[in-house]
């Protein structure tokens, strides 16, 4: 309903809406002349259309403010749009001879040219239009609605699955950093007693012989054992690198927005693991380079030549105390 309809119904005269106190004959509404100070009198014409609040001040009889500078009490030439959704025209619009069917669909704002309105009245074809656009907009939401819960939805499955993800690799990380200790004591408790043990002589021939079968045997188990020791590490390395990388890639891309303690405090943990293993990295005092040359097989030019002593027909029991140092 249009709230301005009832300052028209009187049937004796009519007030101007802003101005009650000027009345005009009802053959004065409508008859392109603004005759009130607000424009009340002209709702079907542009008369008054040069009101306006930011118009510069000039003189203008009648007027309260004595100038153009005031402001139109209507909002402007009301189009029923009768199929379609009704609205008010800018009176700058009425009567100019353009068809604004944008704005009054059935063409009623050009209604004072001759032969009646000059603009043809499309409002079923343009309100079909429009429902038909409004009805797509309508699905549109209703389908980002849906996508948006079920985005929402994932969002916090996926963050429940990380941090169940984190709770376990942190147990996995804590496990293997406890059997990385004790494989740790264990190979230096074996390393300890490898240079403390007594080699009991086992064959025959001469004691220079079977010291030197004793000792080249018990390089081979030490140096096999190394070997399987070095494997047993790498394995553990590669096992802990991944659980670094997989937790250094949840720190790089989890979302502080979520502002989830849970996953604050697991992206904390890790950062205080990282720079503890950072820390251990740089007390390292033995390098691969050292355990790979001890692997090496003895030789000319690495650990025992032992054929120096398998070849050698002079060599006595005697030799041992009197080789040189």
């Amino acid at each position: 309903m249009r709230p301005v309809v009832k300052f028209y119904e009187s049937k004796t005269s009519f007030a101007c809406i802003s101005n009650p106190s000027i009345t005009l004959d009802h053959s004065q509404v409508n008859d392109n002349s603004c005759d009130c100070p607000d424009g009340s009198d002209e709702p079907g014409t542009a008369a008054c259309s040069f009101l306006d609040s930011l118009s510069p001040e000039q003189p203008l009889p009648g007027s309260v403010t004595g100038s153009t500078n005031t402001t139109n009490s209507l909002p402007g030439f009301w189009c029923a749009n009768a199929g379609h959704i009704g609205s008010y025209v800018p009176f700058i619009y009425v009567n100019d001879g353009v068809c604004d069917y944008e704005l009054c669909c059935d063409g009623s704002e050009e209604y004072a040219h001759v032969g009646g309105n000059k603009c043809e009245n499309r409002c079923a074809a343009i309100g079909k239009e429009w429902r038909r656009a409004d009805e797509e907009r309508r699905k549109s939401k209703e389908r980002s609605a849906a996508q948006r819960r079920a985005l929402l939805k994932e969002a916090g499955d996926l963050r429940r699955a990380v941090q169940s993800r984190i709770a376990t690799l942190k147990t996995e990380i804590d496990a293997l950093e406890i059997k990385k200790s004790e494989l740790q004591v264990k190979f230096e408790e074996v390393e300890r007693s490898e240079r403390g043990k007594v080699v009991k002589p086992e064959g025959q021939g001469g004691k220079l012989g079977v010291l030197l079968g004793l000792a080249k045997n018990r390089v081979a188990e030490l140096r096999t054992t190394l070997d399987k020791v070095m494997d047993q590490r790498d394995d553990l390395k590669d096992k802990v690198e991944q659980l670094e990388d997989i937790l250094r890639s949840l720190k790089d891309e989890y979302n502080p927005n979520f502002n989830d303690e849970g996953v604050k405090d697991a992206v904390k943990s890790w950062e205080d693991y990282a720079a503890a293993a950072e820390s251990e990295e740089k007390k390292s005092d033995i390098s691969d380079a050292d355990i790979l040359d001890a692997l090496k097989e003895d030789g000319e030019t690495s650990g025992i030549n032992w054929a120096e002593f398998e070849h050698d027909d002079a060599a006595s029991d005697t030799d041992i105390g009197s080789s040189p140092r």
